[in-house]
């Protein structure tokens, strides 16, 4: 890490009291804006956009939810607090019920209207977990998820990002979760991704992309879409991965994608991700209590309202997911499916 970054941060902790936690509350009300907007958008990213807006909203329902029902059945002392639960729960519930069906359409009349070489397929991942997450059946999409994925073969067991893109183990991974989704992994267009996947893998630990250094997304992407496609790695494969994610946790808490960066919220999710998909038992190597007071503090702005990268940045949807999503691992809020695929059932 950088000395900048270490005086940055450690001024940061003297001027700012010290937070234990997220206000779930606070963080519902800015995704819920986010979403509302979302919904009538024309912006071409829409789609990932919006699931990157309703997995962290998920999560924080989902959080309020456990909040509730634990004052619920407190002593009186304690449950005097339940209307500052309850409101916000309701609220969130609500609004959540009233966008679905704005949301659902927006979906699929981009999916299946598009024509698909000038679809992202990152959009189309985050169209099919969206839905997934709101109940609809993903399987109504799996002709036109099918032909979307053979035009977007690389031809060496990858795929890529759109007809005339790059291919690499992100745009792969997106595809391997769409044909989970979709009941397409038996597929002959899956038939090499093993192949693919394997050959990312890194000396030092982690898996690359295109370059040969490794990266804690692309470990995670790799290692999401293995075990998606039931591959498991050998005992010496795994010790190296493990060694390599253990340890991108900085002295602050925080984690990066590389040896020698400095901690960005959006790792959270990266690292702990990967490391709960290789061996939940090694979670337990991380300092939980240094990443929950930089989780709560470094990547939350001052009045609650969605997840930040990094002080003086704006909070923005992306963030508030991969940030809550890495402190609900940590937290054991999510199973072994909705890490590999990212979604909150």
């Amino acid at each position: 890490m950088s000395d900048t970054f270490d005086q940055l941060i450690s001024d940061f902790y003297k001027e700012t009291p010290l937070r234990y936690g997220f206000d779930f509350p606070q963080i519902c009300t800015f995704l819920q804006n986010r979403l509302n907007f979302l919904s009538r958008s024309l912006e071409t990213s829409r789609p990932l956009q919006i699931y990157w807006t309703l997995f962290p909203y998920m999560l924080s329902i989902r959080q309020l939810q456990v909040q509730y029902d634990y004052l619920v059945n407190c002593d009186l002392w304690v449950s005097f607090q339940l209307d500052v639960v309850k409101e916000p729960l309701q609220n969130a519930q609500l609004k959540l019920n009233q966008l679905k069906p704005m949301i659902i359409e927006t979906l699929i009349t981009d999916f299946c209207q598009r024509e698909f070489r000038h679809f992202h397929i990152m959009n189309a991942y985050g169209t099919v977990l969206s839905l997934k997450m709101l109940n609809f059946d993903v399987n109504q999409l799996t002709q036109n998820a099918l032909i979307m994925l053979t035009e977007l073969q690389a031809g060496n067991g990858a795929f890529r990002s759109n007809t005339e893109g790059e291919s690499d183990v992100r745009t792969t991974f997106a595809a391997v979760v769409i044909g989970k989704l979709t009941g397409l992994l038996n597929e002959p267009i899956f038939a090499q991704t093993r192949e693919y996947l394997m050959s990312k893998q890194s000396y030092q630990g982690g898996f690359c992309s295109n370059e040969l250094e490794p990266h804690a997304e692309y470990t995670y992407c790799a290692l999401a879409a293995l075990k998606i496609l039931n591959i498991e790695l050998n005992a010496e494969e795994k010790s190296l991965h493990l060694h390599y994610l253990v340890n991108r946790q900085t002295k602050w808490g925080g984690f990066n994608g590389r040896p020698q960066k400095d901690p960005e919220g959006c790792y959270s999710w990266w690292v702990l991700g990967a490391l709960h998909i290789l061996d939940k038992d090694k979670l337990k190597q991380v300092n939980i209590y240094l990443f929950n007071k930089f989780a709560a503090n470094y990547c939350q702005p001052a009045d609650g309202c969605g997840l930040r990268d990094k002080p003086g940045v704006e909070p923005d949807s992306y963030h508030t997911a991969y940030v809550l999503g890495g402190w609900s691992i940590i937290n054991e809020a999510l199973d072994d499916e909705e890490v590999c695929l990212g979604i909150c059932m």
